[in-house]
């Protein structure tokens, strides 16, 4: 057939409806290619994490409406005397990831989640991701990075970084901040910001 009408299979295909349409085909070839065994994953048991200490914060995130794993969020803390502490807090599920245990091998074998306009394909699975991702509510493992400032002059006066567990207090969303935070609200100084 494809010689009579001298097009490509995936042309032929397509043109007779096997192949619903060319992002189809090229899923199905990058599926074939990367995923020969499938994208889902087999059952494994979510892991404990050892003990760390609970971080004096308030952290929050500001992501997208559509951000489903939060893997970073900050903090703001005011220590008197003109100073003030920042922290940044990166989601650590490495913490409960052993060397040759089941998710080591999973993640070994993905290396990375696989984004895609309006889709994606996770490195490790759902509850996993769930289970680690900074969501508001409770106190989730991060590795943090602090840094002091003088408030006087920005100046950093110390900087540490720690395992711990980090209390996340909200999940800030942009499109909320949108109408909050405005340039006439900053060049005013007005606004209830939170955090």
């Amino acid at each position: 057939a494809c010689t009579e009408l001298q097009t490509t299979p995936a042309r032929l295909m397509l043109s007779v409806g096997a192949i619903e349409s060319p992002r189809e085909l090229h899923m199905l070839r990058f599926l074939t290619e990367h995923f020969p065994r499938g994208t889902g994953f087999s059952s494994m048991s979510l892991p404990a994490v050892s003990a760390l200490p609970v971080a004096d914060v308030e952290a929050f995130s500001i992501d997208d409406v559509t951000t489903t794993e939060i893997d970073d969020a900050f903090s703001v803390r005011e220590l008197g005397d003109g100073k003030v502490r920042i922290g940044i807090h990166i989601a650590a599920p490495g913490l409960g990831i052993q060397r040759d245990d089941a998710i080591d091998a999973v993640a070994r074998e993905r290396m990375s989640t696989v984004y895609m306009p309006g889709d994606k394909i996770t490195m490790l699975p759902d509850d996993l991701v769930a289970h680690f991702t900074l969501a508001e509510g409770g106190a989730r493992p991060a590795v943090s990075l602090y840094a002091t400032l003088d408030m006087n002059d920005w100046s950093v006066v110390a900087t540490d970084t720690v395992a711990e567990l980090v209390p996340i207090a909200a999940n800030l969303r942009h499109n909320d901040l949108d109408e909050i935070v405005t340039e006439d609200n900053l060049a005013t100084g007005s606004g209830e910001y939170a955090h």
